[in-house]
């Protein structure tokens, strides 16, 4: 058994089809606070490992066929990048509209202005200040702290282990693991063998079996699918990042062992899965496997998910200390959202530079000009949207975009597409919303008008154009609407 990231959303959250959940993945990497990101594959294995050997990290999430295999996924990504010279690993989660980015680690090397990158990312894209960084190691706990925007939760603990101890298993500290080794052994013939993907068949079914039965039990780590994606990804990799164990009970495969290198000179048990009908197991399995990896000095074998059983089981392999585990979660801000005049923002006066230096304005770098490779998330979001009047067609709306004195400046906000017109009046450039919001939501249109207003210098921007069913909720917000042919 082994641990699963304690996160907001889970699998079982999703109650979209499969498709759906593919083409919200496919549609979030046109998102513009995505640049410079990508879905982590195994051509990252080398730049990772040699920048996890200059970070104190070691945790159990580090482990990068843990990384990959987590990101098989259609409802998640893990995506990598850097910020300054640091590498940073993300966690996206894909949803219908609501897509939610996290930072999974700090940055590898640890750099304080490269955390505070990370973090604007995630706030941006997010459009919230609730972003949350996911798995903090005891050993940067400070360095993450001195960031005055993040409060620290201890999480779990993870057991750390020398391997090479286990070639002798003599003493008292290790009785309770003899005692465990020679009750199964004097009733059953144990072998054990290296995995190989001729076993694939058979461990994925002893994978379920040993799913639905902590299922049963109300215990499930949530660890099934990045399992199953291990196992099918196992050569992918080379044997020293992922082997694989058998334990066979009298010929018959009742347990796996998965890990390997997570960092120079330490080892990763990233996955441990046994027969729920035959006792003692967990302990036989741990044994053979640590032993088995011998030429490390340390070996991280996960926290117990506050399962007593997996945590005695644990113990009775005499760890060498157990190292502590954080979420940093960002504290509460001042200022929420909201369609009345905001407090202690910055202001953005209007001034009579040229039009298209305006573009490059703080107030709308991070908004992306209109171009023809935008049609197809303008397409798909507005099918999803319901959207199918003729002033929804991206030949209309890019139509608009061909002056030389107005432009259109657009981002995916929480799932929905904001579209900004900018354009050159006789006081200077004003910022007005081109269409609401789509799919609408009374908190994106609320920001996206707030954006609106603090660019005009906190006066009233307009919405240029909305449909007929439209104009009630617009109304709602103490807008005037006025017909137009």
């Amino acid at each position: 058994m082994t641990d699963v990231i304690k996160t907001e959303e889970t699998p079982s959250a999703f109650n979209l089809g499969d498709q759906a959940r593919a083409d919200a993945k496919e549609l979030d990497f046109l998102h513009n606070n995505l640049e410079g990101l990508h879905v982590l594959s195994i051509d990252d294995l080398a730049e990772y490992k040699e920048a996890l050997s200059a970070s104190p990290q070691r945790t159990w999430v580090n482990y990068f066929p843990f990384l990959l295999s987590y990101s098989h996924s259609i409802s998640r990504s893990i995506l990598i990048g850097r910020e300054k010279d640091s590498l940073c690993i993300y966690l996206l989660y894909h949803r219908k509209f609501t897509n939610r980015l996290h930072l999974l680690l700090p940055p590898m090397p640890f750099d304080q202005d490269a955390l505070q990158q990370c973090i604007d990312r995630i706030n941006t894209y997010n459009g919230d200040y609730k972003g949350h960084l996911s798995w903090v190691p005891e050993s940067l706990k400070d360095e993450v702290a001195q960031n005055d925007t993040l409060q620290l939760t201890l999480m779990d603990e993870e057991f750390v282990y020398n391997p090479s101890t286990f070639s002798n298993i003599e003493g008292s500290k290790y009785s309770r693991l003899r005692s465990h080794l020679r009750g199964i052994e004097k009733e059953n013939k144990v072998e054990t063998r290296p995995y190989t993907m001729q076993d694939e068949t058979d461990c994925l079914k002893l994978l379920r079996k040993w799913d639905q039965a902590l299922s049963a039990k109300g215990t499930n780590p949530g660890s099934y699918y990045y399992a199953k994606a291990s196992i099918q990804l196992y050569d992918q990799f080379p044997r020293t990042d992922l082997s694989g164990l058998l334990i066979l009970i009298n010929g018959k495969i009742a347990a796996l062992a998965l890990g390997g290198e997570l960092a120079t000179d330490f080892a990763c048990s990233y996955l441990i899965f046994t027969d729920p009908e035959i006792a003692g197991l967990e302990s036989l399995t741990r044994y053979h496997f640590f032993k088995d990896l011998h030429q490390y000095a340390f070996l991280n074998d996960a926290g117990t998910m506050d399962l007593p059983f997996l945590k005695a089981v644990k113990e009775e392999m005499n760890p060498l200390r157990c190292d502590q585990v954080y979420r940093a979660s960002q504290k509460k801000r001042l200022h929420q959202v909201s369609l009345e005049e905001p407090e202690g923002v910055i202001v953005y006066p209007k001034n009579t530079k040229p039009f298209e230096s305006h573009l490059e304005d703080e107030a709308l770098k991070d908004l992306k000009q209109l171009s023809l490779d935008d049609q197809e998330i303008f397409t798909r979001i507005a099918e999803k949207a319901g959207k199918t009047s003729g002033l929804y067609f991206f030949s209309n709306i890019f139509m608009f975009h061909q002056h030389r004195y107005k432009k259109l400046l657009w981002e995916l906000y929480r799932g929905s597409i904001c579209i900004y017109y900018l354009k050159q009046a006789k006081g200077g450039v004003i910022l007005h919303l081109f269409m609401p919001p789509f799919p609408f939501t009374k908190e994106t249109f609320a920001y996206a008008m707030m954006r609106v207003n603090i660019f005009n210098n906190n006066s009233q921007g307009r919405i240029i154009w909305l449909e007929e069913e439209e104009k009630r909720t617009i109304s709602k917000f103490g807008m005037e609407t006025i017909y137009k042919d």
